[in-house]
């Protein structure tokens, strides 16, 4: 379990954000660490303008102006009366916390010890935690996370909160954003693409066509599987076995690769060699064969990156690869509406 869901088990509000970085576990964790939100537009010019009395001050006195502000979150916590360091794990995570009436600007956060932050209960109030968390990619590199939740005491001020958050999200939504892609500027984001290997691309060599797509789900690998495999008879299956409607493809296809919770590839019963021909098939007049890959990959213990590759091949006897770029862009928007989907069923089926 992550250091925020033990800080904040229940919430109404949540944002996620991730990149993967081309850097070691270790040294993201320096960087985020190093984080200075001043680096942040948005917050460069709040600070600017807070401070500006100040510099107007010392130029009116004669004096020299104040140097910039910094906006560490380390810093922070010991700065702001309130808002506070609510535990760490060494090169994984760390959580900070505030409680207040975050709807009033003029109110004051409550000073509590990290401590008494979960079992607060005082009711008119808002709490608000905030995680970095860090996670090794498994195919290369490093994710790193920013996840914020928050929720109130009473029913009452939970409505006060919802309504505010239309525009404070909004806001910390920037920043966390702004900061991520800070982050990746200095380490270097990583970008997935069609040359990734995945598992089930030795399937079909000479596939012509293929396209890739990743989306992440907001569980872990076991629940996403279990999804996966909700409208089949069971969750182990076998090389050989069909999959009819599997998570909504259309097609009747069978398992020609399968790892437990980690790699489910579907495909023409062709691909199985001697097994498939033991397995009815309409004969295909053009040759037509396909792989679906479907690849868990866990980010940290509550996520899951799910790939999804399709590849095909066929005998092009009517001039199909005239089509090829058509069907790229067809096939490129159903699938990533597809994938919104999977992810929506996805995360409300494991809840």
């Amino acid at each position: 379990m992550s250091l925020i869901a033990q800080c904040m088990p229940e919430y109404s509000l949540r944002f996620v954000e991730r990149i993967a970085v081309d850097a070691d576990p270790e040294r993201a964790y320096v960087c985020v660490r190093a984080l200075d939100l001043s680096d942040v537009p948005l917050v460069h010019r709040y600070l600017r303008l807070r401070s500006l009395p100040k510099r107007m001050r010392a130029w009116w006195r004669g004096k020299r102006r104040p140097g910039p502000e910094t906006a560490r979150l380390n810093d922070l916590a010991g700065r702001i009366p309130g808002f506070n360091l609510l535990g760490e794990t060494p090169r994984e995570e760390l959580v900070y916390g505030a409680i207040g009436k975050f709807w009033q600007p003029s109110q004051p956060l409550v000073q509590i010890a990290p401590s008494a932050f979960s079992s607060f209960a005082a009711p008119g109030y808002g709490k608000l935690a905030l995680a970095l968390r860090i996670a090794p990619r498994e195919l290369s590199g490093t994710w790193i996370t920013v996840e914020l939740r928050a929720t109130a005491t009473d029913a009452a001020t939970q409505a006060q909160l919802k309504r505010a958050w239309r525009v404070i999200g909004r806001v910390v939504e920037t920043i966390c954003h702004a900061s991520l892609q800070r982050v990746a500027a200095d380490l270097g984001q990583l970008v997935e693409d069609e040359g990734l290997r995945l598992p089930g691309d030795a399937l079909m060599p000479d596939a012509i066509f293929q396209t890739t797509h990743a989306i992440t789900l907001e569980v872990p690998p076991e629940r996403a599987w279990s999804w996966l495999l909700s409208t089949q008879a069971q969750l182990h299956p076998k090389v050989g076995d069909r999959m009819n409607g599997l998570a909504g493809l259309a097609g009747d296809f069978v398992v020609v690769r399968a790892e437990h919770a980690r790699v489910l590839v579907l495909g023409s019963a062709s691909l199985l060699g001697e097994l498939g021909e033991r397995i009815s098939q309409p004969p295909d007049a053009f040759g037509w064969s396909t792989t679906w890959a479907f690849v868990l990959a866990p980010i940290g213990d509550d996520a899951t990156r799910l790939f999804v590759r399709v590849r095909s091949r066929w005998e092009d006897k009517i001039g199909l690869g005239l089509l090829e770029p058509l069907v790229n862009r067809l096939h490129d928007a159903l699938e990533r509406r597809h994938l919104d989907s999977l992810c929506r069923q996805a995360e409300g089926w494991a809840a």
